[in-house]
């Protein structure tokens, strides 16, 4: 274990270092707060036992440093200092340092909270390895869970992934959504219909103005369903009780309970947002100006406007980078007889010299050319990917 002894006065730091000896650690020196902050950066020794008063950077600063720094590993900080008054002692606890010993130092008191300071460095290694194995083991359930869904029906197995995904893009732009709750929100979009593997196939592939009264109940049930499945592990409770109410609507006319607007709870109304536009584009197969038809008349009555509103931003980049995908950034210079325009090409002022769509001839494109030349176009225009040789 690497452990920092800074402290202007080098003669502490040498007989720190002699009776650290036997103990096996690596013992790194810093002569001020500066070089100890440089140091720690570099080789992020897991304890620094650091003078309070140091030229450049003090103690309490080189702590505040540390404690400000994102590190996977925890630093345990030892403070050394001649004043023992009660005040400064708080002052650096408050600081963020976790020892505290007033000079001269005694070295057998010294020996023991360095043991203490080992031990509890050693312990919170320990606690994040086990925490790893607990989250490698979570993602090795939800995997388990997408292949079950998967199984039981590929059409329903690529909703899920896509609402997983959708729902976690509205979290990130939501503002009353935390980063530490991104997960949960993900799972519980890949888990949102898990409930319909326990229904027969005929319910799920009829209408919904098809299914008997028997069957729509059945339906129904599936959110209930999933809710149980899920409760079964105890670190999915959270994402069962979205799944439970992401059918509820807006308007109080969903199901299984009937709530309505904010009464349901947030991450349940993302994911029935996300769910709902999913459906719209990949099983309803609407594009265009209709997406934004469809969310509309579903916005404030079965879905959260607010929600909606941040889907169709989304919506509106995703159509934006897919026509950078089939469109092309060519210079006026380089462009040739046949390239279809992909965009409007206007004037500095704004009036329209060509619309998007127009297949290019040569009088075309030396007319772009004389514009280039006056400066009153950019250098650079859109075309179709399909038009360039």
């Amino acid at each position: 274990m690497k452990i920092l002894i800074a402290d202007d006065d080098l003669t502490v730091p040498k007989v720190l270092v002699r009776l650290l000896k036997p103990y096996n650690f690596h013992c790194l020196v810093a002569k001020d707060g500066q070089e100890a902050w440089d140091i720690w950066q570099r080789e992020k020794p897991r304890i620094v036992v650091t003078d309070l008063m140091m030229p450049l950077v003090n103690g309490l600063e080189l702590c505040e440093k540390i404690r400000n720094h994102a590190a996977e590993d925890y630093t345990y900080v030892v403070m050394l200092s001649g004043k023992n008054e009660s005040r400064d002692i708080v002052r650096g606890l408050e600081g963020g340092i976790d020892d505290y010993i007033t000079k001269p130092v005694r070295l057998k008191e010294f020996e023991a909270r360095i043991a203490i300071g080992a031990r509890i460095v050693n312990l919170e290694t320990e606690l994040r390895k086990k925490y790893k194995d607990i989250k490698e083991n979570y993602f090795q359930t939800i995997r388990m869970f997408n292949n079950l869904i998967e199984i039981f029906e590929n059409d329903l197995g690529g909703h899920c992934r896509r609402v997983g995904e959708t729902a976690l893009n509205i979290a990130r732009r939501h503002p009353d959504v935390s980063p530490d709750d991104y997960e949960i929100i993900e799972t519980a979009g890949l888990f949102h219909d898990i409930g319909m593997i326990g229904l027969p196939a005929e319910v799920l592939l009829k209408s919904r103005r098809m299914r008997t009264n028997e069957e729509s109940a059945m339906y129904r049930s599936h959110s209930e369903l999933g809710e149980m499945i899920l409760r079964e592990i105890s670190f999915l409770e959270p994402v069962a009780r979205i799944v439970r109410f992401h059918h509820e609507q807006y308007n109080g006319r969903g199901f299984p309970d009937g709530l309505a607007g904010e009464d349901i709870p947030l991450f349940s109304r993302i994911i029935s947002v996300a769910s709902a536009y999913d459906n719209i584009i990949f099983r309803g197969k609407i594009k265009g100006d209709k997406v934004f038809q469809k969310m509309q008349m579903m916005s404030g009555y079965q879905l959260d406007p607010f929600i909606v509103n941040i889907m169709l931003e989304i919506h509106n980049e995703n159509i934006a980078k897919n026509a950078k995908k089939n469109h092309a950034e060519i210079s006026i210079n380089d462009l040739e007889d046949g390239m279809i325009l992909a965009e409007d090409i206007r004037r500095n002022s704004g009036a329209l010299i060509m619309p998007a769509g127009t297949k290019l001839r040569f009088s075309g494109i030396d007319k772009l050319k004389k514009h280039l030349g006056l400066g009153s176009v950019p250098d650079t225009v859109l075309v179709e990917k399909i038009s360039v040789n």
